[in-house]
C-alpha cells in the first residue's frame, strides 16, 4: 500500500538563512538576502495517520531552530 499521510507548517524567515540542519549547505548568493523574507513550508510524511505526533514533531523542530537562531551573535547588517 502506497498511501502516505502529511502535515506542513509554513513559516516566515530570512531568504539567506537556512535551517540549522541543513549547516552542510551554503546560503543563496543574494544581495542583501537578509531584507528578503520567503515562506518556507517544512511537512513531515509517515505512512501512519498520527497527526497529533506529526505536528508536535514540527512544532519542536522550529521551535529549536528559533531558539538556535536567537541565540546566534547578530550578523554584521554591513555585509
Amino acid at each position: 500500500e502506497n498511501l502516505a499521510f502529511g502535515a506542513c507548517v509554513v513559516q516566515t524567515e530570512p531568504l539567506d538563512e537556512l535551517p540549522s540542519f541543513l549547516s552542510n549547505h551554503s546560503p543563496p548568493n543574494v544581495v542583501r538576502a537578509t531584507d528578503v523574507l520567503v515562506r518556507r513550508c517544512y511537512c513531515y510524511i509517515s505512512k501512519y495517520p498520527f497527526f497529533r505526533l506529526h505536528f508536535d514533531v514540527l512544532y519542536s523542530i522550529l521551535a529549536r531552530e528559533r531558539l538556535f537562531r536567537m541565540s546566534r551573535p547578530a550578523l554584521d547588517p554591513a555585509r
